[in-house]
């Protein structure tokens, strides 16, 4: 019976197949599986005759694979267990299917309803192009989502070959009308004409089952990236170079795109290729326009899913700022990061390179008007060339101020040991390059969008560095001082000349000494010298690796009990820039038994810092959660409340803080009184305590945490600032009453 069906009967019937085993095993009473297995044991048995007949069920056996890989990656189960060169790659070699493939899928043969479904002339062109194909050159390439992919050249023509690449629709997805009219008007959609394309692939024709364009020689972007990443040095963080290499690339082939008035849609890994030339690589852009997977016009969900913008995946209509959130999530990936679950930009960002975390953030927010509100283009002017500049400005900011070897939770060990030795953390040079960068690039005219505090860090980052090295200068002179060394300072000893002073005087300074503070005193000055120079390291490393890249005051005109956190905050990060220095001077210089209530002095503003921080923190979130910043992690079971580890850790340091202050109260005032006399005992654990638990853990190990959610939190109420100033007015407050009703309404009533 199968011997006498033509053409047409192959094709309706090819069309006629269900999407899902379990349709398909409802109607025919036979599992698709079931079917393909007794297929392929005739395909390769001794009965098989060579003809029509062959290629016809061949080509049903590669539609029925194709149907299942489809299902199994969509639904999740996954194509481990799919054997492409045993199956799809000979059949395909095979001059049976390769002439059934050919005849089958004939432009303008598919059966349809649907009217208009292409133009005369690309019926026309599309007919021609078919008719120069090779039957016999055809080879499986790969499997698409509804598609797959073969490759091949033209008949041979005045002595050349073309070669092209034909994605051919699985005939049962051609009955979904979307996806019928798509692939027929493809090339009027994608086509280019004319003009040199670098990023793009020329489409030859386009017909009611299949896609005739161009083949490129290249990786798919996916296993680029792993290659690429593998070569990086491990363990150093976010990798700029190929952030920077990959990133630059595509927006150069976004910028291509936009040039031709077009959008990709369904811009992801495995629909980019990279092309090595050798000097530099290309990113070619493929499979233009949304994936009906997203859309859910067909049930699952496509490979890539996370790199799809939200209104790719509810089908709106309007996907103009579409490419904008792949663009986003493909440069997390190309850091060597991931996206998390909800799409939000990874921690790695905020702690290490809070510059590009700002610009991701602008980019992926799942609401389209609330992409580039920060990096916001010229409207006059294309928008992707303006991002091109951008983003390299940023990366160019961060390599002209990143640390030569950051440290990372996983680095080796010898890099944490490293960091010990820098209680200011690289942090006051890395300000003063950003505060020049900037300058330079402000007064060559080129435009930038880095933030506007840059000179305001700089200087209370400068400030911090001296008033520590003033204090850790002066307890360490003190300290010799103790032990019997000289000056050996020929300054000193020219102002105790001037001054008349004898040698073992430091003029001035040492008129502020009580009279009962006697120097030398080795072993009755050692408690004050053992915490004062732990406490004066502890708050240096505190200010340098927590606060000094960040500001609160970035909450300008956002209501006003965020502004009021955002400025008790502020005042309370550049405070900590003096106190511990001032409070570390006074045991010093003026009277050592005053360590332990200047000890508690220091936890306590500790305590109230890590309070206003926490506040400011809690508030901007919270505001940003309730405004629909979807940049910002929500709770599984509850979205209007952030989910932040790192903001949620100031609260743990507040706790401690005003727990250990409390101790320190009570011991020091029982020591400053002599009630306690287990002085040198105190002031060892107070050292140790300064030195493993603030110094080592919390202010080095952990600060990245800690950091990556105060940065969250600034570049929260940075965008509430920018979405306030687009409205004109608040964003509103969930939990604000709604306002009352005017004097004279109510008496109307």
């Amino acid at each position: 019976m199968l011997s006498r069906w033509t053409t047409e009967d192959w094709r309706a019937a090819l069309a006629d197949l269900p999407l899902d085993a379990g349709t398909f095993q409802d109607r025919f009473e036979v599992h698709p599986d079931r079917l393909i297995a007794d297929l392929r044991t005739w395909w390769h048995g001794p009965d098989r005759a060579a003809g029509a007949l062959s290629g016809n069920l061949g080509l049903l056996m590669l539609t029925l694979i194709c149907l299942r890989y489809s299902e199994n990656n969509r639904t999740g189960v996954g194509t481990d267990g799919h054997d492409c060169a045993a199956d799809c790659q000979r059949l395909v070699a095979d001059p049976a299917v390769q002439r059934a493939i050919h005849a089958i899928y004939t432009p303008g043969k598919f059966p349809t309803d649907l009217p208009n479904l292409g133009s005369p002339a690309q019926q026309t062109n599309a007919e021609r192009e078919w008719r120069a194909i090779d039957p016999a050159s055809l080879r499986f390439h790969r499997h698409g989502t509804t598609s797959f992919i073969l490759v091949g050249s033209t008949v041979l023509t005045h002595g050349h070959r073309g070669e092209f690449a034909l994605k051919c629709l699985v005939h049962p997805y051609l009955r979904i009308p979307a996806i019928a009219r798509a692939t027929v008007d493809y090339q009027r959609t994608y086509g280019a004409e004319t003009g040199e394309l670098e990023h793009l692939i020329r489409v030859w024709a386009s017909s009611d089952s299949w896609i005739l364009m161009d083949l490129v020689h290249g990786d798919q972007l996916d296993a680029y990236v792993r290659k690429r990443l593998a070569a990086e040095r491990p363990n150093l963080g976010l990798r700029l170079g190929p952030l920077e290499e990959l990133g630059t690339e595509l927006l150069s082939a976004l910028e291509e795109l936009e040039r031709r008035g077009q959008q990709h849609g369904d811009l992801s890994m495995s629909n980019i290729l990279v092309v090595d030339r050798g000097d530099r690589i290309v990113l070619r852009l493929i499979d233009l326009g949304p994936n009906y997977l997203h859309t859910q016009r067909i049930p699952g969900r496509a490979g890539g899913a996370q790199y799809v913008a939200p209104e790719v995946r509810s089908d709106r209509a309007d996907l103009h700022r579409a490419d904008l959130y792949s663009l986003g999530q493909l440069l997390i990936n190309f850091a060597g990061t991931a996206s998390p679950v909800d799409g939000t930009v990874p921690d790695d960002f905020y702690s290490e390179a809070p510059l590009l975390a700002r610009f991701l953030e602008d980019l992926i927010d799942n609401d389209p008007a609330r992409r580039l509100i920060v990096f916001e283009p010229e409207p006059a002017k294309p928008v992707y060339p303006q991002l091109k500049t951008f983003f390299t400005g940023e990366i160019a900011a961060i390599r002209a101020t990143r640390k030569a070897s950051l440290t990372h939770p996983h680095s080796p060990w010898y890099m944490h040991l490293r960091e010990l030795f820098r209680p200011l953390s690289g942090a006051p040079a890395e300000q003063r390059r950003l505060w020049e960068f900037r300058r330079e690039h402000d007064s060559q005219g080129n435009r930038t969008r880095l933030p506007a505090h840059l000179g305001w860090l700089h200087w209370w980052a400068m400030a911090g560095a001296y008033a520590f090295f003033v204090a850790a200068a002066g307890i360490t002179m003190w300290w010799l001082r103790d032990v019997g060394l000289g000056w050996d300072n020929r300054a000193i000893e020219l102002l105790q000349r001037v001054t008349g002073s004898s040698e073992d005087r430091l003029p001035f300074v040492d008129d502020l000494r009580a009279g009962d503070y006697p120097l030398p005193d080795p072993q009755g000055s050692l408690p004050a010298r053992l915490v004062c120079l732990s406490f004066a390291f502890a708050g240096a490393k505190y200010y340098q690796n927590l606060f000094a890249g960040l500001t609160p005051l970035v909450a300008v005109g956002v209501d006003r009990a965020l502004q009021a956190r955002a400025v008790i905050a502020e005042v309370a990060m550049r405070a900590m820039t003096l106190v511990p220095a001032v409070l570390t001077l006074i045991p010093t210089l003026i009277d050592r038994d005053w360590w332990p209530i200047c000890t508690a002095i220091g936890i306590t503003a500790t305590f109230l810092c890590n309070l206003a921080c926490a506040g400011f923190a809690r508030t901007a979130l919270t505001r940003a959660a309730a405004a629909g910043l979807t940049t910002v992690p929500r709770e599984a079971g509850n979205p209007a409340r952030p989910d932040v580890p790192g903001a949620r850790a100031l609260n743990s340091w507040a706790g401690t803080a005003a727990f250990y202050g409390v101790a320190c109260w009570t011991i020091g005032l029982l020591i400053y009184h002599e009630i306690l006399r287990d002085v040198l005992v105190y002031a060892i654990a107070v050292t140790s305590i300064n030195v493993i638990l603030f110094y080592v853990v919390r202010c080095g190990v952990n600060a990245r945490y800690l950091r990556a959610g105060l940065v969250r939190a600034c570049l929260a109420a940075e965008r509430l600032s920018k979405l306030e100033k687009r409205r004109g007015s608040p964003v509103p407050r969930q939990d604000r009453r709604a306002p009352r009703e005017p004097r004279r309404q109510l008496a109307a009533r």
